[in-house]
């Protein structure tokens, strides 16, 4: 057996949530022990050199519940714990899980500063997760993602997100939010503006909070494989635009300027030429979709410049 790349341990397959726009949900729950996630974490150390495990699941949240049975996505807390003190064991220096959603974070408000407290987060270990932020309409997550609020509602996603940023930030985790632009070619100028709105509104209310925006293109897949793709080349709207604008805008203004150099690369030094590098060239790509914009239309124009003056 050889070690895996980067560190990784899967630890769960499937995820039970039910968003229309994902595979995974359509496949069974499936758990790996604790132990056997702790044997796989040693062979990355021994053989691999691992200094850091990397645990993959598509919602580690869900890890050791069943869907059908548990109550509203209730996390199992003692299963999760009992996880990443089998993981910690090992003498890792690291740990962190790659996705999670932002509900499963607050469900149960004794679960985050459990699991920080057992894999050692701090100001200096820093503990990234990947979570679905999706989009900031109301109307799209009650349509396309209302379980992944579980057990909160649709008409709740502004305040979870926020609730989720607080409580991942106060424990030294970072999400790194992932966004669908022209989700199933059903996503209106209004809810393009509601994401640009949320985005600004975390930026105001929690101006020390700590977070990435990464907007990506409508996939059909799941159920909505027999959906056309979002083609962002010829179909991207003015507000479209404006999410990919005011994403990046947050990304440079707030995670390369203020927190990049606290997180990522184990070596100091390659982390700080990096940042180094991000924060010298970070403005390029705000630039470029400037001058897109004034190419494109006055209307494609007339948002970046609503952008800077009022979410900025």
């Amino acid at each position: 057996v050889e070690p895996s790349m980067h560190g990784m341990v899967e630890v769960m397959r499937g995820c039970g949530r039910g968003c229309k726009f994902c595979d995974v949900t359509l496949r069974p729950l499936r758990y790996y022990p604790p132990e056997k996630v702790k044997k796989e974490v040693e062979i990355n150390m021994k053989k691999g050199g691992a200094t850091s495990a990397w645990l993959h699941s598509d919602d580690i949240f869900v890890y050791g519940l069943d869907p059908k049975k548990t109550k509203n996505m209730a996390p199992n807390r003692e299963a999760l714990e009992e996880l990443f003190t089998a993981v910690m064991s090992t003498g890792i220096g690291h740990t962190n899980p790659t996705h999670g959603t932002l509900a499963g974070a607050i469900a149960d408000e004794k679960l985050i500063p459990s699991i920080s407290r057992i894999i050692r987060a701090s100001p200096t270990n820093k503990i990234g997760i990947q979570c679905g932020f999706e989009t900031g309409s109301l109307r799209l997550i009650g349509k396309y993602a209302d379980r992944k609020l579980s057990p909160y509602k649709p008409e709740e996603w502004h305040w979870v997100v926020k609730e989720g940023v607080k409580t991942l930030n106060e424990n030294h985790w970072i999400p790194a939010f992932t966004l669908i632009m022209g989700l199933d070619n059903d996503e209106t100028e209004e809810d393009a503006w509601d994401t640009i709105r949320l985005i600004s509104d975390l930026e105001t209310e929690q101006p020390e909070s700590m977070f990435t925006t990464t907007p990506l293109t409508f996939v059909p897949i799941g159920l909505l494989e027999k959906s056309e793709f979002f083609d962002i080349g010829n179909e991207m709207t003015a507000a479209q635009l404006g999410v990919m604008y005011k994403t990046w805008q947050h990304n440079f203004k707030y995670g390369i300027q203020k927190f990049m150099d606290k997180t990522g690369h184990n070596n100091t030094v390659k982390r700080k030429l990096f940042t180094a590098l991000a924060r010298t060239l970070g403005n390029v790509p705000l630039t470029e979709m400037e001058k897109f914009a004034r190419r494109k239309s006055p209307d494609h124009t007339r948002v970046i410049e609503t952008i800077k003056a009022k979410y900025w």
